[in-house]
């Protein structure tokens, strides 16, 4: 069992990681609801909304945990120029894959 100390440790690292999945899960549920109250055409198409919404975060999360491995690396290893690197190719990888996304 986790003492009160090391619970507050424990939120203090992932609390905003908490907040940012309470928002998503109320945004969601609202927005699901509220597509239900249109009808089932309606929530037809979110359905589908959300199904292509998911695989774009789900490629952005693949690019962000690959950021943070490679940048956390550089980081622990003090080296200014892969982190630099890194921080370089996350941002080109990301414009170029929302760009091709935008276009599809």
């Amino acid at each position: 069992m986790l003492s009160w100390r090391e619970f507050k440790a424990i939120m203090m690292v992932n609390g905003d990681l908490m907040l940012r999945t309470v928002c998503l899960l109320v945004v969601t549920n609202h927005f699901v609801a509220t597509g239900a109250s249109f009808g089932t055409e309606m929530l037809a198409a979110n359905a589908v909304l959300f199904q292509i919404h998911y695989l774009m975060a789900y490629l952005f999360y693949g690019f962000a945990n690959a950021s943070s491995v490679f940048s956390g690396r550089a980081r622990g290893a003090n080296d200014a120029e892969h982190f630099r690197q890194t921080l370089r190719y996350s941002a080109l990888s990301t414009l170029w894959m929302s760009g091709l996304l935008a276009l599809l």
